[in-house]
């Protein structure tokens, strides 16, 4: 877990005392380009791994997942094709969004 995300879980703790809960609906990993496998299909799955050294994480994908470059919603191919493009950029980051009780990708978001 990034340090960014763990004030951030901090942060809401204390806002939510004495408060209703919090219903998370989704889980979100941000992870470097070099750490991600894109899926293959629309119906398939991609791997990525939070770090370097990181167990791979496997998250399946479907036809209700999107995937978005700098905020506009793209096909996958058209994703796949700009993610290949700049994969190489060392501190490209994405953002892998999945439903947290089907646990089905929900997004893809890069810049």
């Amino acid at each position: 877990m990034t340090l960014k995300a763990l004030i951030t879980l901090c942060l809401l703790s204390v806002v939510s005392l004495g408060r209703a809960d919090i219903v998370i609906l989704e889980n979100a990993n941000e992870v470097y380009a070099r750490n991600l496998l894109l899926p293959s299909s629309i119906a398939g799955s991609l791997v990525l791994k939070e770090c370097d050294t990181c167990t791979p994480i496997t998250i399946r994908t479907s036809a209700n997942s999107s995937y978005f470059i700098a905020g506009t919603e793209v096909s996958l191919e058209q994703f796949r094709t700009a993610f290949e493009q700049r994969a190489s950029e060392e501190n490209l980051v994405l953002a892998v969004l999945s439903d947290r009780k089907s646990g089905y990708v929900t997004r893809i978001l890069m810049n």
